[in-house]
């Protein structure tokens, strides 16, 4: 594994005080990066995160452009320039497309994909200057291969890998690398099917289970600590259901 530098790194994690987020942050922090935890609910838990990582929680809207400057202006004044930044904040559900209303599609995409635009915006201007720095996509399987009532979420999670490989195309001769993770089914992610359902999605894939949180964080972490002729790629733990 590459050697971080003696004074810890920083990295910014949203939505990273539960599931995959918070795996990300105990790799991140594990890997010895200082982890700003982006959380929009349960700031006890992310306290008590924070507390446990050594790094620090932070509140935050990604659908407000405010809420978003003010927590990168949090960052960047009392830790300096983030090497790091994981989007991974995002909400799921599962609706008939017939069925999707506008405000649905709408929130979907505000936090999904506006919120990663948002703090991506916030943040890159101090790498660029910095000529380094690393961001970090969290998308979905699902955005490969489609899914039948979730085509807000799958829509959401395509543009996050195309704004992915434009920005890596004009971030790289800033240092800047980008890369997206686009999960397959995951252990803690909310339960849109029965146990039936699940249980027979999970028998299909080749890998015949679903990922941990922690297996989706161990890629996460290779492209923060190493990974360093990866930009505008996707990666794809999913059990091999996309080959």
């Amino acid at each position: 594994m590459t050697e971080l530098p003696e004074s810890r790194p920083v990295a910014v994690v949203t939505g990273g005080n539960t599931g995959i987020g918070k795996a990300v942050s105990q790799a991140l922090a594990d890997a010895g990066y200082l982890v700003a935890i982006c959380f929009g609910t349960d700031e006890a838990g992310a306290q008590a995160l924070a507390s446990e990582l050594r790094g620090c929680a932070i509140p935050v809207d990604v659908t407000s452009e405010q809420s978003v400057q003010n927590a990168a202006l949090r960052v960047l004044r009392e830790f300096g320039t983030p090497q790091v930044l994981v989007n991974n904040a995002g909400i799921q559900e599962r609706v008939p497309f017939v069925e999707l209303t506008v405000e649905q599609f709408d929130r979907m995409m505000a936090v999904n994909t506006r919120g990663a635009f948002l703090m991506t915006k916030a943040l890159v201007p101090a790498m660029m200057e910095a000529q380094r720095g690393k961001i970090i996509n969290i998308s979905s399987q699902t955005a490969l291969v489609g899914r039948s009532e979730m085509v807000h979420y799958t829509a959401s999670k395509g543009a996050l890998i195309a704004m992915t490989k434009s920005l890596a195309r004009e971030l790289a001769p800033y240092g800047i690398l980008v890369n997206c993770v686009a999960p397959g089914p995951v252990t803690s992610g909310p339960a849109l099917a029965s146990a039936a359902e699940r249980s027979a999605y999970a028998s299909s894939l080749p890998l015949q289970r679903f990922a941990t949180p922690e297996e989706v964080a161990d890629t996460v972490r290779f492209l923060a600590v190493g990974g360093e002729y990866y930009t505008g790629q996707v990666l794809s733990p999913n059990g091999g259901e996309v080959m």
